[in-house]
């Protein structure tokens, strides 16, 4: 009863003038929790959202919760904030709580709860078994990108890896030196530069949680956080030793893990174009045409000119045989065509011509075809989207903003030395540690 009352008192303290009802409160399951506002249904919606988070939080360091937690006080409250959600460690006389006070508006989706109930959570996680602080001591709070790479975390369960926004990052050099990526650019940001961040944030704590006995260690470099904080370089190296000797090594550590991200969704295969871009280039090649080796390049529609060469028959064969690994990575519309290939290079380089002309041709008239259907529709989706529909797939929205500018050039990249100069050797170094 003494700390019901303490944590009376202390919502009391936060309240405006009007004040909260302080009957209109909720438990949540593991008690950790008492939810105040004056909407039921929101509030039993929030107890048990906050459950959710913590689960969450807490399955990725694989840590089981136990007893002697921090209480968290949670208020709702409908009205406009510039700052719409604080975070705070209070000290009582009966010890620490974590108050997360919340401001919402129209959208209450927008103070974006998720982020700041694990900066609850890691509040009591980092402080639970301490000694409690004295009166004006100040504390901190778990690293923005560990914040950031559990929301991304999760995100992505449900809605998988934008793996060609990564594939951005690699080809336009956008992973930002480590040292200052630790150090972040603070938790509220715009648009672009939070999805920005956020990506680079999820490289990086998967980066952890691939090392050996990665999630214990995780979890531990988090409990000695209040601690190691100020020498963020130091404490990953000394937690994870397998990272290496310094910023460098794990600059590289991270570079193959981001190029991981990029290279995820190969087993969709490729997109029509990407495809189309592939098999153009297999119908051009080289071929022996004397017998001192030397080549002369043709395209497979010149067939009656190369055909009786004598290095006709292999350079067929291996083109056939192209065409071939091509169809295990094509989108599959265009598998007709590469079917149509693979039978075309086949029959030449058995000497046969008859019909051949007339084949490649149907088959262009169809991958013509194919190209212009699929910006067809490409074209229609845009327009539905822009003229029909109500609202957009906000979660996007800001990775997608991002990879446009990264694209047109649109952001200066921070680290001077390309990323794609790092992958041919990265393994190699990393191995040889």
């Amino acid at each position: 009863m003494k700390l019901l009352a303490a944590l009376a008192s202390l919502v009391l303290l936060s309240l405006p003038a009007s004040g909260l009802d302080l009957r209109a409160r909720s438990t949540s399951s593991s008690k950790q929790f008492t939810v105040y506002c004056e909407d039921a249904a929101l509030r039993g919606r929030v107890a048990g959202f906050v459950e959710e988070v913590k689960e969450q939080t807490y399955g990725l360091l694989d840590w089981r919760d136990r007893g002697d937690r921090i209480p968290i006080v949670v208020t709702l409250q409908p009205g406009e904030s510039k700052s719409p959600v604080s975070v705070r460690m209070l000290q009582t006389v009966d010890g620490p709580t974590i108050h997360v006070d919340v401001r919402f508006g129209k959208n209450p989706a927008d103070v974006h709860l998720q982020r700041h109930i694990i900066r609850a959570v890691m509040l009591d996680f980092l402080y639970r078994d301490r000694p409690p602080l004295k009166s004006g001591e100040s504390y901190v709070e778990a690293p923005w990108w560990f914040v950031c790479g559990v929301i991304e975390n999760y995100r992505r369960k449900d809605r998988g890896i934008d793996a060609g926004f990564f594939r951005r990052l690699v080809t336009t050099n956008k992973l930002p030196p480590v040292d200052q990526f630790l150090q972040g650019r603070g938790m509220e940001l715009g648009g672009t530069a939070a999805a920005f961040d956020s990506a680079c944030a999820l490289v990086f704590v998967e980066m952890l949680l691939e090392q050996p006995d990665g999630r214990i260690r995780l979890a531990n470099l988090m409990r000695s956080w209040p601690d190691t904080h100020e020498q963020q370089v130091a404490a990953l190296i000394r937690m994870f030793p397998s990272l290496g000797d310094g910023a460098e090594s794990i600059q590289k550590w991270w570079t193959l893990s981001l190029a991981r991200f990029s290279a995820s969704d190969r087993y969709l295969g490729l997109s029509a174009e990407d495809t189309d871009r592939e098999l153009s280039k297999l119908l051009e090649f080289s071929v022996a045409i004397d017998k001192k080796g030397k080549t002369e390049r043709f395209t497979v529609s010149r067939f009656p000119e190369f055909i009786k060469t004598p290095g006709a028959k292999a350079a067929l064969n291996q083109q056939r045989n192209s065409v071939v690994n091509l169809s295990t990575r094509a989108n599959a519309i265009f598998r007709p065509v590469l079917s149509g290939y693979e039978e075309i290079f086949a029959l030449l380089a058995k000497g046969k011509t008859r019909r051949i002309a007339d084949k490649i041709h149907e088959i262009e008239v169809y991958r013509t075809t194919v190209l212009h259907r699929m910006t067809d529709v490409e074209d229609y989706l845009n327009w539905y989207e822009a003229t029909q529909l109500d609202g957009s797939a906000k979660p996007f929205e800001a990775y997608l903003r991002t990879a446009k500018q990264i694209e047109s050039g649109g952001e200066k990249s921070a680290n001077r030395q390309a990323i794609s100069d790092y992958l041919d050797l990265l393994e190699e170094q990393l191995s040889a540690k």
